[in-house]
């Protein structure tokens, strides 16, 4: 009886000859098409890279942003038990005396002493006596920050003695108060945080000089 290659082993052949059919008869891309590939790619990691960048630059707007608010809280409570517990304060008058405003000179502190009076350093930092009112590592977690007293509704940056004011009653208003705004600011930008506070001393002040304007 003559020998017969097996079913299966045809079948084999046939699905190899087939396959190779098909490989040959495939076509490669064309130019236009690599070309509008690689376009797409590009796109695609242009709008990626630039995603990541905006991303980035939020999340630094937003801890700048964080530490601004926290410094500016950790000074104005620090000002505000300053002057709620200054002893033997001494003002001296910044206006018409009608008005009855005074500017704080210095004070004793319930912290650092005798002759205290609160400044603002040339690099913006908070002091008294030439020490930081509110320690050194609060402003070194962003080295941007700086801080200032300034007066309510100005935004400029100033150094030098602290714009404090004290105000007196009035045959109309019942006052007795300190009253400051403090300004944090990152950077150059030139709108800051701001915060506006009121203290009413546990002393009353001595006014030791009035102008007249």
């Amino acid at each position: 009886m003559p020998y017969r290659e097996p079913w299966n082993g045809g079948l084999k052949t046939n699905m190899k000859k087939k396959l190779l059919k098909k490989i040959r008869s495939a076509k490669a891309f064309s130019m236009s098409e690599m070309l509008v590939a690689t376009l797409i790619l590009g796109l695609m990691t242009t709008a990626m890279a630039s995603g990541i960048s905006a991303s980035i630059r939020i999340y630094h707007d937003s801890v700048t942003y964080s530490e601004k608010r926290m410094l500016l809280s950790t000074l104005a409570e620090s000002i505000s038990t300053e002057l709620r517990y200054a002893k033997e304060a001494e003002v001296k008058s910044v206006s018409n005396p009608e008005d009855k405003k005074y500017q704080l000179q210095d004070y004793t502190s319930p912290n650092f002493g005798f002759d205290s009076k609160i400044e603002v350093s040339s690099d913006g930092r908070i002091t008294v006596k030439g020490s930081d009112l509110v320690g050194d590592g609060v402003y070194s977690k962003n080295k941007l920050l700086s801080a200032c007293l300034i007066d309510e509704g100005s935004s400029e940056k100033q150094s030098g003695t602290a714009k404090i004011y004290y105000y007196e009653s009035t045959e109309t208003e019942v006052r007795d108060y300190y009253e400051f705004t403090v300004a944090v600011y990152s950077g150059d930008e030139e709108t800051p945080e701001t915060r506006t506070l009121r203290v009413k001393p546990l002393d009353a002040p001595t006014i030791i000089e009035q102008e007249n304007n």
